[in-house]
């Protein structure tokens, strides 16, 4: 017996002792008919812990909820589900041709006259039990159902997404997208049923796929006429023409493969810290390409009084804050009223004399608006074509921008004109986007008949352009985005720019740390379920759920896992830092407020934890984690202890 064990055995207690003996000599007996097994070390730190009663981590075990789901972290999609009717039956064929050139497997189920939960058997809800096996396999789940629309409640898609994602279900990492309808033979179910969709998206944490978006500019939440330009619809206005087939299924491959993973954005929270201050407002830059100011002060601070619901909004729906800030401007002027015209704050009816009324409105009100805007943003970003998805790319938030103002042909021209790829490249030709972003698109020096502008809702284009800055230029001094790179405080891509690690001082740090400790003061415990706030209602080890909510919260989010924000393993954390180079092993490494430790145990290998760095004090470091004895605590640790492995560095 080692000098470890035999201090060991000076803490216990006689009876403990002898119990531990006999278990000894048991398993000592055992290796005559058993296989060698080298276990771990005791080590002198572990052995301490036991003597003084420390808890360094949750004692119940391993602190996640890993009965079995393989977490994806190559950011590649491999095993897809589609589940649909006969729009998906039909195109059964182009789906798994298009996934598999895109190197992934597909399971598609379609079926005549699917519901959701009625005949013809098996219904939707149905046939997720029945393809539990596809199910538990796939890195994404695509949802098409409610174009037979009996039955289609919010209930019944509450319950088909639970059986997918509940902790005791089939596949809880699984990334899920619902496609919307387009049944304009019946408007009003068509309303009803995209409505179901959308009103759940948020609830139940998946993304929509917006095929009626595709077929028809306008809201299909309220469809107003049955416009099938492009000719995608059969003669019945329901199913599809083979042109249609192609481009559902390209839409669904398209994205499923460009954003399920390693393409959803972080949203940041904060600008970067350098360049020019406005109160607790960052800037990169407030000055035009001519020297003419880009935001006023006035507007600044309003920005600022409206901050919080812009990223509340932004934070439920994956988007930087500062795009809704900049689309609430060019929309009402960032005022916090309704307008004459009935359209909202972020103009989301399409039609004159729309459903809101003039004037002032609710705090609740103001939120529900924005987080609609902040949705339609997400949609639109996930829509984007391939390479044009991610939002910390200088394209991908143009792209976005002009998707909200709804990517008219006539600047597609235009761009073509100012010598930009019309496909790829249409939105520099929008004003909406990109007005005064230098002398050939400023209206004041353009050439004539070179940068118009459509002023008038179905108008056409117009000469000059209005005299605004395009939300491009103002989301580039807003959120601290110029020469061709995007600065987030996400720190989880390579967008090519230089910065520094968290500091005490990092707004992203600490805002982290902020978080933290506002939910340990708040006392979220097992014993009374409140914990269930971090992992979506699951009953699961919860300190990585913990940390992925906090993070998210902070607005910088994991990408990937299930939820498309939340790994609940430790061993799955761990990877992800390892995976985008943001993992720091113990020792050389000094941690920083912000960071994530990775702690595992050295006497039951099989225990892990992960908590937050809050403050560092020379080798002490001080943590606040959760799910450490029944809810969240603040600990000591030395920072290269035993049962500490490394650190993420999720802030930049």
């Amino acid at each position: 017996m080692d000098n470890n064990m035999k201090t060991l055995l000076q803490y216990m207690p006689a009876t403990l002792r002898r119990i531990i003996i006999v278990l000894i000599v048991s398993v000592l007996s055992l290796q005559l008919t058993m296989p060698l097994v080298i276990a771990q070390e005791i080590t002198s730190d572990d052995i301490q812990a036991i003597a003084t009663g420390t808890e360094n981590y949750d004692p119940k075990g391993e602190c996640v909820a890993d009965s079995g789901a393989v977490i994806n972290t190559t950011g590649q999609v491999k095993n897809v589900y589609v589940l649909g009717d006969s729009i998906t039956r039909a195109a059964k064929t182009s789906y798994e041709t298009k996934f598999t050139a895109k190197g992934a497997t597909a399971t598609v189920n379609g079926l005549d006259s699917r519901t959701i939960a009625d005949n013809p058997a098996p219904s939707g809800l149905e046939a997720v039990d029945q393809d539990k096996d596809a199910i538990s396999r796939a890195d994404v789940v695509v949802i098409a159902l409610g174009t037979n629309s009996k039955n289609f409640t919010n209930e019944n898609v509450a319950a088909l997404i639970d059986k997918i994602r509940d902790p005791n279900g089939i596949n809880s990492q699984a990334k899920i997208y619902w496609v919307d309808i387009v049944n304009f033979s019946n408007l009003q179910s068509t309303k009803a049923v995209n409505t179901v969709i959308y009103g759940q998206s948020v609830p139940k944490q998946y993304s929509i796929i917006s095929w009626f978006k595709a077929v028809n500019p306008g809201d299909p939440q309220n469809p107003a006429d049955t416009n099938d330009e492009k000719q995608y619809l059969s003669g019945d206005k329901v199913h599809l023409s083979n042109g249609g087939n192609e481009a559902l299924s390209s839409l669904v491959v398209d994205t499923v493969t460009g954003s399920a993973f390693s393409s959803t954005t972080p949203a940041p929270t904060q600008p970067p810290a350098s360049g020019e201050t406005t109160g607790t407002l960052t800037l990169a830059s407030n000055t035009g390409y001519n020297g003419e100011q880009i935001w006023s002060t006035e507007d600044l601070q309003t920005v600022q009084q409206h901050r919080p619901f812009y990223e509340k909004a932004a934070q439920k729906a994956n988007i930087p804050w500062a795009m809704l800030a900049v689309v609430h401007k060019h929309e009402y002027g960032l005022k916090r009223e309704n307008p004459s015209n009935g359209q909202g704050i972020y103009q989301d009816f399409a039609r004159e004399n729309g459903p809101y009324p003039a004037g002032p409105v609710s705090d609740e009100e103001f939120q529900r608006q924005t987080d609609w805007a902040a949705q339609l943003m997400r949609r639109k970003a996930d829509a984007n074509p391939e390479g044009l998805r991610d939002l910390t790319t200088p394209d991908g938030v143009k792209e976005t921008f002009w998707g909200y103002n709804g990517k008219a042909s006539a600047y597609r021209q235009q761009a073509a004109g100012l010598g930009f790829d019309p496909d790829r490249q249409g939105f520099e030709g929008s004003p909406y986007v990109m007005n005064k972003a230098d002398a050939r698109r400023d209206p004041a020096t353009a050439a004539p008949g070179t940068w118009g502008q459509i002023k008038r809702d179905r108008g056409g284009i117009e000469y000059p352009a209005n005299n605004h800055f395009g939300a491009w230029v103002m989301y580039s001094a807003l959120a601290g985005v110029s020469g061709g790179a995007t600065s987030t405080s996400g720190g989880c891509g390579n967008t090519g720019v230089a910065t520094n690690g968290p500091t005490a001082g990092s707004p992203s740090a600490q805002l982290i740390i902020d978080i933290a400790r506002r939910e340990m003061q708040a006392g979220a415990k097992e014993s009374d379920r409140s914990f269930h706030k971090y992992t979506m209602g699951r009953t699961e080890a919860w300190c990585a759920d913990f940390v992925s909510w906090v993070l998210r919260e902070a607005g910088t989010p994991f990408t990937g896992g299930r939820d498309g924000w939340n790994i609940a393993a430790v061993s799955g954390v761990k990877a992800w830092f390892e995976k985008n180079g943001e993992y720091n092993p113990k020792g050389t490494y000094m941690p920083r407020p912000g960071d994530v430790v990775i702690m595992k145990n050295g006497v039951l290998p099989y225990r892990s934890h992960v908590t937050f760095v809050v403050a560092v004090n020379g080798d002490e470091i001080t943590t606040i984690g959760g799910n450490e004895s029944d809810t969240i605590k603040e600990r000591t640790h030395n920072r290269n202890a035993a049962y500490i492995t490394g650190y993420g560095t999720k802030v930049k």
